[in-house]
């Protein structure tokens, strides 16, 4: 279970190179302030190939594009610049800080108060007596990374993540504080909140506090909780299944092409979502790539209406009707389930025809967990970011569609209507075994040579908790960590898609489209590039076997 990891001694600091995946690596700094320095120098000298720069605590997540580059010859050139990187580098813009006002009310404020022996009146004026700089943007969209947390209140994660923290909360975790910019899953420690906005899409830098920011935060008399915003207790016990999803903010399937809606929505099923290609690039806001989770079967649909491949369509969990209001043809593919026009059976591998008035309803599936709708033209919404994609970690994008919907074609397709059937799947039923390659990801030595046999010689089930995020998994035993990280604290490092996080439950967590950019969690291996479409289809009940994989490009001794 050797992870592949590297290391080399330049100037004083130890660097390492650690494998994420087949199109990422992470390099190891020593310091926070060495991490800032490198991501600096890279991005001041572009390397050939690596197409994005993560910064986090105390890694540089690479990313690669295989065809450009050699990524396994790459170390040399890492190691160098390393050391013309090897002095920090002063942080902060020379701009006034931006100032947050904090009611501090947080849910765990009392315990952490208990903790330092405070009351939680003197933990806020220690979190608000002094300056921050984000250092990074991860997470999240808007999520800053702050350093200049005082030692005080170092205090570490929740052993267990809340499943959904509120918007606005202000929070701190190890050496930083931050500010979820969302409703989202979180472990961080929650002292306050701000009602004051960290994200806007249609901004230059969409980020209010974008890296380099200087922050202070201003204590406020009022502890009303925000408008619209349950407690934190409520947010706290709420379960990550599928509703958690539901309650999307963005705008709805609004209609931007400037013609009349093709189909209105009659029942949207549990989970209707919009999704195209995505956000690809944007890692450094904290944006990751999302669009369809089994992009083979958005192509496929697109295809069958004489789509461009990416084009943004509907993806269902199943259970929806739609009504026709215009002539237009549309496409299913994905998860196998009944599909029916006026009640009935229809060909989903074929183009439909569907004339004003027609009802078009897709049962819930019985293989596979989406399905894919594509109408002539591509659905018609505002883009964000140059993507009309739902993100549910979030919230960007359009909202989940609700009933009565309306539904817009995008305008003229590029291609005639397919005239054969485009093969995809296949597709497991709930019970079935799906096999996934696999090699060991940054932190596999975190886990006991036993933890390995258990990932890769048992089989995990799906369980229904899981969803766009990520496809959690239960076994018969929890992964054993290895004694020396029993109780070790990570710091927060760049994530991709496929990642198998293992939270301190040891049941482990594959990551889907719309992860998390970074996470504090250890990653002990990563699913195979052109494996990932398989977790998108994976539905609740069914069953993973990992295979390893001599997949990772970062080689031991490279």
């Amino acid at each position: 279970m050797a992870s592949g990891e590297h290391n080399d001694t330049v100037a004083g600091a130890v660097v390492r190179i650690l494998p994420l995946g087949d199109r990422a690596m992470l390099v190891e700094l020593a310091s926070l302030a060495r991490v800032l320095a490198f991501d600096a120098m890279l991005r001041a000298n572009p390397i050939e190939g690596v197409t994005q720069v993560v910064p986090a605590a105390r890694t540089v997540a690479l990313h690669v594009d295989p065809s450009r580059v050699d990524a396994a010859a790459l170390s040399p050139q890492l190691r160098e610049l390393a050391r013309t990187t090897a002095s920090p580098v002063e942080q902060g813009t020379v701009d006034a800080p931006v100032e947050i006002p904090v009611n501090y009310d947080g849910f765990d404020l009392d315990l952490v108060a208990d903790d330092l022996g405070a009351t939680p009146a003197e933990v806020a004026e220690l979190h608000s007596g002094i300056e921050y700089t984000v250092a990074f943007n991860g997470f999240s969209p808007g999520f800053p990374y702050l350093a200049g947390l005082p030692a005080a209140l170092h205090l570490p994660r929740l052993a267990s993540p809340r499943a959904r923290v509120p918007r606005g909360s202000v929070a701190i975790a190890g050496e930083f504080c931050g500010i979820y910019p969302t409703p989202s899953p979180g472990g961080w420690r929650l002292i306050g909140h701000t009602s004051v906005p960290l994200w806007d899409s249609g901004a230059a830098v969409p980020p209010l506090l974008p890296r380099g920011t200087r922050v202070r935060f201003v204590p406020r008399m009022s502890a009303a909780q925000p408008a619209g915003e349950p407690s934190s207790l409520t947010q706290a016990l709420l379960p990550p299944a599928i509703s958690a999803e539901v309650r999307g903010s963005g705008a709805g399937a609004g209609n931007d092409s400037g013609v009349p809606p093709v189909l209105t929505v009659v029942d949207p099923g549990p989970l209707t979502v919009i999704e195209d290609g995505g956000r690809p690039g944007r890692l450094g806001w904290a944006v990751s790539p999302g669009g369809a989770a089994d992009p083979g079967s958005l192509h496929a649909a697109n295809r069958l209406v004489g789509n461009a491949p990416a084009s943004a369509a509907l993806e269902t969990v199943g259970g929806i009707s739609l009504s026709a209001r215009r002539r237009t043809v549309v496409a299913v593919s994905g998860a196998r389930g009944r599909v029916t026009v006026n009640g009935a059976e229809a060909d989903p591998a074929r183009p439909l025809l569907l004339v004003p008035g027609d009802s078009l309803h897709l049962a819930m599936p019985a293989m596979g967990a989406r399905i894919y709708v594509a109408v002539r033209g591509g659905v018609a919404v505002p883009r964000v970011l140059d993507s009309r994609s739902f993100d549910a970690l979030s919230d960007l994008g359009p909202r989940p569609l609700r009933p009565g919907d309306d539904v817009a074609s995008a305008g003229r397709a590029p291609f005639s209507v397919a005239e054969e059937a485009v093969p995809t799947g296949p597709y497991p039923a709930p019970g079935d075994l799906v096999t996934l390659r696999i090699s060991p990801g940054p932190r596999a030595n975190w886990f006991t040579r036993h933890a390995w046999e258990l990932l890769t010689g048992r089989e995990w089930e799906v369980t229904p908790e899981s969803n766009r995020v990520g496809v959690r998994l239960r076994g018969e035993e929890p992964l054993p960590r290895a004694d020396r990280y029993a109780d070790a604290e990570l710091a927060s490092e760049g994530l991709v898609a496929g990642a198998i996080q293992v939270p301190p439950s040891g049941a482990p967590l594959v990551f889907g489209t719309n992860h998390p950019t970074t996470g504090g969690y250890p990653v002990i291996a990563c699913v195979a590039t052109t494996d990932l479409p398989r977790i998108g289809q994976l539905p609740a009940g069914a069953r993973v076997r990992f295979e390893p994989s001599a997949i990772s490009f970062v080689q031991p001794g490279a």
